[in-house]
């Protein structure tokens, strides 16, 4: 559900409300989260899922988004496995690097995809690929980092809630 509504809200609403010519990527925040949270083998379902479902509502080919965010989430998963829990002290700085890298990542991989594969239209690569003399992909992990922090605090409430409703119907039928 929130996946589905994650979908919606960052092609349809948010790439009409955002200036700058940049919007939240909050499909890539979501696996971001959900690796930091659950791990990569605890979120792989999901990330397949937010893929499949970012591929069908941009009209990319089935399997762009779904690679592009499991690779991104498997090297998230290394990296936290190998800094996160040695520098506990650094978590937020190691947080906006892990999201910054995963922008610079995923807007990368898209567009050599998009020139190799020639599956976009030349406006829509301009539209989706950074310009640096704009500073278009610093604005876009500057919001990408800023929506991280906004998110966090209730998706963690929201499964926190669905587990213990979950557990609370688990009992019931023991």
């Amino acid at each position: 559900m929130v996946i589905f509504f994650a979908a919606l809200l960052q092609l349809s609403f948010f790439s009409n409300l955002f200036f700058w010519g940049v919007s939240p990527n909050l499909m890539l925040i979501l696996v971001i989260f959900w690796t930091v949270h659950e791990g990569f083998e605890g979120a792989f379902f999901k990330i397949i899922f937010v893929g499949f479902m970012l591929d069908l509502f941009s009209f990319q080919p089935i399997g762009t988004n779904i690679f592009i965010l499991t690779a991104i989430a498997f090297l998230a998963d290394s990296f936290i496995k190998r800094f996160l829990v040695a520098a506990k002290n650094w978590r937020t700085a190691i947080l906006i690097f892990l999201i910054t890298a995963s922008t610079l990542i995923c807007e990368l991989v898209l567009y050599t995809l998009s020139k190799a594969g020639g599956y976009f239209k030349l406006a829509e690569i301009d539209n989706i690929i950074f310009t640096l003399n704009d500073a278009v992909l610093a604005k876009k992990i500057l919001v990408n980092v800023l929506f991280f922090f906004l998110i966090s605090f209730p998706l963690i409430k929201i499964e926190q809630f669905l587990n213990l409703r979950k557990n609370r119907k688990n009992l019931n039928y023991v």
